[in-house]
């Protein structure tokens, strides 16, 4: 019994694997009684009883074994020249996930498009917009950043100064970006209209938002307190997207279930964000402005003194002329 139980806390691979095979099976079996005519029988209940058991045990071995295969993985790829630097450098990961980011932004940029052209909607053009100037501002974090490594290396004081010009740059433009936004927003209350929609719009923008704010939770929990200027304005960039789209998720989901949300709601929700992310921006121009100036201040202590020119000897003899 001591063995069965030893067995099951710490399941070998394959058992592992051929479980979660079979938790598979089950689902899909339980689906297909859930919608036939045998949902009310006495085995469906069991059935989902012993699907829900074997899901839980599943997930307690991904638990258990996702470590020790996370473990194996690093150690393999880390003999890889270019894997290596991926895996130990935490800002070589957020520029690489970053540029992937702008590929989805890129995206969600082609249907919000789509859709203002759709239902000549000014909202979703100002949206479509919006995450255009937004993954063009992470674009130029992440080449400028690359030039200037190529350029200046990694350890050298010109790339940090780089660097900290990215940061406030990105503020400054995060800062303009929200001001556009507050003002379409002003628009939208003005001169109201009834947002049209349709229910694929609605399931992209919830699958978008869903996973842009857990990325922005997860990035920013890991980045913790890190002085890293490029790290620290593709983290920002990524919150302002999460808090944008949870906003526009607001309105896409108001107008597909029939009939929008209050106008003043929307609007309260929209400044509050635009509130939120301007205040981001400002804090990103002086905090870059601030360590600007401490990093000049480092340079300036950290030079060596220039060399004084040697007095003149007052106190030497005087040359006696010849006679």
């Amino acid at each position: 019994m001591k063995r069965l139980i030893a067995f099951f806390k710490e399941p070998p691979v394959w058992f592992a694997l051929l479980w979660a095979l079979l938790t598979g099976g089950m689902i899909a079996l339980s689906a297909a009684v859930s919608t036939s005519g045998a949902k009310e029988e006495p085995f469906a209940a069991v059935l989902y009883g012993f699907t829900a058991l074997s899901l839980s045990y599943s997930i307690y071995a991904a638990v258990r074994w996702l470590p020790k295969v996370k473990l194996a993985a690093k150690t393999r790829l880390s003999r890889n020249k270019y894997a290596g630097t991926f895996l130990a450098s935490y800002t070589v990961r957020t520029v690489v996930y970053s540029s992937l980011s702008t590929l989805l932004d890129f995206a969600y940029v082609v249907v919000n498009g789509v859709t203002a052209i759709r239902y000549h909607s000014v909202w979703y053009y100002a949206l479509a917009a919006y995450y255009f100037a937004l993954m063009v501002i992470r674009l130029f974090v992440i080449l400028c950043a690359g030039q200037g490594l190529k350029k200046y290396g990694s350890e050298s004081r010109a790339f940090d100064e780089r660097k900290l010009n990215i940061y406030l740059i990105s503020g400054v433009a995060l800062l303009l970006l929200e001001a556009s936004l507050s003002g379409v927003i002003t628009l939208m209350i003005v001169l109201p209209k009834e947002t049209q929609t349709g229910f694929v719009l609605a399931i992209a923008n919830a699958a978008y938002t869903f996973t842009r704010v857990i990325l922005a939770i997860v990035n920013k929990v890991k980045s913790g307190k890190r002085q890293e200027p490029v790290v620290q304005a593709l983290r920002n960039l990524n919150l302002t997207d999460a808090l944008v789209s949870l906003f526009s998720l607001q309105i896409t989901l108001s107008a597909a279930v029939g009939g929008d949300l209050p106008l003043q709601m929307n609007g309260l929700v929209g400044f509050a964000v635009c509130f939120f992310t301007a205040c981001l921006g400002i804090y990103m121009i002086f905090d870059g402005v601030r360590r600007k100036k401490k990093l000049g201040r480092l340079a300036a202590s950290s030079e060596p003194p220039s060399e004084l020119p040697a007095p003149e000897d007052a106190l030497s003899p005087p040359e006696i002329s010849k006679k």
